[in-house]
Formats: structure tokens, sequence, C-alpha cells
């Protein structure tokens, strides 16, 4: 039973000396820098932007159609 004890108690400093290294290495929410990439920006990614998207109506699309024929 002692053994159980100690090895709880090894857990339990193991679990607070982990959380603590672990937040002093977290610097949270940090501004970025000049020069990093924009990760709102689409075209660094390959994405139209939604105003250059090629919005059509649902139905046949005769230029499909021809193509596939």
């Amino acid at each position: 039973m002692e053994i159980l004890w100690s090895l709880f108690g090894v857990l339990l400093i193991g679990a607070v000396v982990a959380s603590v290294l672990r937040r002093r290495g977290a610097t949270g929410i940090r501004l970025a820098q000049p020069g990093d990439p924009d990760a709102a920006d689409p075209a660094a990614y390959g994405f139209v932007r939604q105003e250059e998207l090629d919005v059509r109506l649902p139905g046949p699309d005769d230029e499909l159609l021809r193509t596939l024929r």
C-alpha cells in the first residue's frame, strides 16, 4: 500500500512540474511579426477571393453538356 501512495505522490508531483513547464514555455497569443504570412489571406493558399468566384444560378450548364457530348 505504501508503494501505491509513493507512486501516486510521484505522479502528482510530475503533473505539477509538467504543468509549470508547459505554462512557462507557452507565451499565449502573440502579434504577427512583419513579413510573416497572413493566415487569413486566401490567395496565399491558392484560393480565389469570394468576389472573384463564378456565381451561377442553379440549372443546366450548356457549355458543360456540349463538352461532355
